[in-house]
């Protein structure tokens, strides 16, 4: 478990089930209010860090629909009380119907989930001194988001330290995705990247030398070369 601090504002990682989910808690030390991104498994563990914390979970949100992102959000639901929320594009997959692509990996721990309410573009998530907007970046399934606050972007699967999210899955669409990373290269200024799985980095960095945001940008100049005299 690892914790970014800023200001009284502070995110919790923890690694979660098979394939090393970044799950986040972000809260403040002070009120003790909380948003859990991605609880992707192993409920216990991320209650823990909410007990040890005695923080107060309002809301789960999910950067998109994979299994291993949210096979333990009802678990979570249930224990705090904490109101889910996901893209309409990707609010299928909570139904175990919707994700039939990954069975092999459910096992039938797979608890069906219905979110309280529905993530849009622009949307702002308030919960006492705690913000997150909402940007929508499909690519690695139609409903991904990013969740930008605090000089902090939750990246999910789509944009990870020199990488992005695969595309070949059920919902991919790699022009979507090179179109979601050109988005967020085009934010103003830097932030840390906290992204689904792997290690943090900056968007400065990604800027500079991910393959797949730089392939994303040069196509826009080939596209639009008026734009960049």
């Amino acid at each position: 478990m690892t914790e970014k601090k800023n200001r009284t504002n502070a995110v919790i990682n923890l690694s979660v089930g098979m394939i090393d989910t970044n799950c986040y808690i972000y809260f403040n030390g002070e009120t003790k209010d909380a948003i859990i991104i991605d609880p992707g498994d192993e409920p216990e563990k991320i209650l823990g860090a909410v007990r040890e914390k005695g923080l107060r979970p309002g809301y789960i949100l999910l950067t998109h629909g994979h299994f291993d992102h949210i096979l333990a959000a009802q678990d979570m639901k249930e224990a705090t009380g904490a109101k889910l929320a996901v893209s309409p594009k990707d609010a299928d997959m909570l139904r175990k119907n919707g994700l039939e692509e990954f069975q092999a990996f459910l096992k039938g721990r797979f608890k069906e989930a219905k979110p309280d309410f529905l993530l849009y573009e622009g949307d702002t998530i308030t919960l006492g001194p705690l913000s997150l907007s909402v940007i929508e970046t499909p690519g690695h399934t139609e409903g991904s988001c990013v969740f930008r606050t605090d000089g902090i972007l939750f990246t999910g699967d789509t944009l990870f330290y020199r990488e992005c999210g695969r595309c070949d899955l059920s919902g991919g669409d790699y022009g979507k995705m090179l179109g979601s990373l050109k988005k967020i290269a085009g934010l103003p200024g830097d932030y840390t990247v906290l992204p689904g799985h792997g290690e943090k980095t900056t968007l400065g960095e990604e800027r500079l030398y991910n393959p797949y945001m730089k392939d994303a940008l040069a196509r826009q100049k080939e596209l639009h070369p008026d734009e960049n005299r």
